[in-house]
């Protein structure tokens, strides 16, 4: 039998073991913090970004009285999409498959095969898991999900409201950056630069921004997502060291904790602050390799304590094709799959998903470009 062949490999049991492998991501991963994964039955989306969706008070009644029906949002902006296919695979060589078929007596030629085959299936899974990682940290942070690679282009539009899309040292929002004109909602960053500690108005910037998103929403943000970088300047800055300690001589050249730093922000019913420099591996055309952070260094986003939507997982052609009679084989989600080539003789092993995240709560976000 080949080693394509054996029953390790074929669904259900080999996609057992990918499904539950792609459900263990790397601990720096936060993707699914705001875009948990969901498995979907088709390749189309259709969602109303809901933004101002609120949940009115349920009524009381009296004993035998009829409830009154919930009032379904009918209004919003309408998105639609489609799942676009990921994929990639890898070959074992002519010789690891000589080795199997024929095997060199007293060694262990046809264990290391098979489990050639388990390591490249697992480094598969991990290179879907960081697209998806990248995209979702992308849908947070930018303004539109940009893809162009191997000749693909896509923007995506999410539809987050122009009035939380701040870059603080020009003191503009892209409502008034695309012609919205003067907004109602105009806020004074009088620090500037959030890279220049000595000056920036972290405390004074964030309680505006906060308090424009609660105005707007009903709810205040709760966390902040920024990199280790703009989180160092905080722990620099005079104005919060003057609040922590004073402005007595020699008190505002002493370097903050993050645990201070925090303490502000709760005093001042600011969010929790979260540190995200995810780097994931690109492959360029010329097979070399370029290491990409999910989100800028001089990026934010605050998010108000729920996810923003889901990373839709849909059905793949292979699983169609490739899973037999198993329902749970063809069913949708993540798939792997090994076969063989004959010219040159080789064995291959590809991870497929068809996924892509939607963010019906997109414009309940605020970002920020620090610098």
């Amino acid at each position: 039998m080949a080693l394509w062949e054996l029953d390790a490999f074929k669904p259900p049991a080999f996609l057992g073991f990918v499904r539950q492998a792609y459900e263990v991501v790397p601990q720096e991963y936060q993707g699914s913090t705001w875009l948990p994964n969901q498995v979907v039955d088709d390749l189309a989306f259709e969602y109303l970004l809901g933004a101002n969706k609120r949940q009115a008070m349920a009524t009381v009644l009296s004993f035998d009285a009829e409830a009154p029906l919930l009032q379904r949002g009918g209004s919003g902006e309408r998105v639609v999409g489609e799942l676009p296919p990921i994929k990639r695979k890898t070959r074992i060589g002519e010789k690891e498959i000589i080795r199997f078929t024929n095997p060199r007596f007293g060694t262990n030629d046809v264990g290391r095969a098979i489990d050639q085959v388990y390591s490249d299936t697992l480094d598969l899974i991990a290179s879907v898991q960081s697209r998806v990682e990248w995209m979702a940290t992308q849908v947070m942070s930018e303004d539109l999900l940009v893809y162009d690679e191997d000749g693909i282009k896509f923007a995506f539009d999410y539809g987050i409201n122009g009035d939380f899309q701040w870059n603080i040292p020009a003191k503009l929002d892209n409502h008034a950056r695309w012609g919205g004109g003067a907004t109602n909602n105009a806020l004074s960053f009088l620090g500037g630069s959030w890279n220049n500690p000595a000056s920036a108005t972290y405390i004074s910037d964030l309680q505006q921004i906060c308090d424009l998103v609660q105005r707007t929403t009903g709810q205040r943000p709760t966390d902040m997502w920024l990199s280790l970088k703009a989180r160092n300047y905080l722990i620099n800055s005079t104005e919060i060291k003057g609040l922590v300690r004073g402005t007595a001589a020699g008190t505002t050249t002493i370097q903050l904790t993050p645990g201070e730093v925090q303490s502000v922000f709760d005093l001042y019913n600011l969010p929790t602050l979260h540190t995200n420099d995810v780097i994931v591996t690109r492959e360029n055309r010329d097979g070399s390799l370029t290491d990409v952070r999910t989100m800028a260094e001089n990026k934010a986003f605050l998010t108000q304590g729920r996810p923003v939507g889901n990373f839709l997982h849909g059905p793949t052609a292979e699983s169609r094709v490739l899973g037999g009679t198993s329902l749970s084989a063809a069913g949708p989600g993540v798939w792997a799959n090994t076969y063989a080539t004959d010219e040159p003789p080789a064995q291959w092993t590809k991870v497929a998903a068809v996924a892509f995240p939607t963010a019906p709560e997109m414009n309940r976000v605020a970002q920020l470009t620090l610098w």
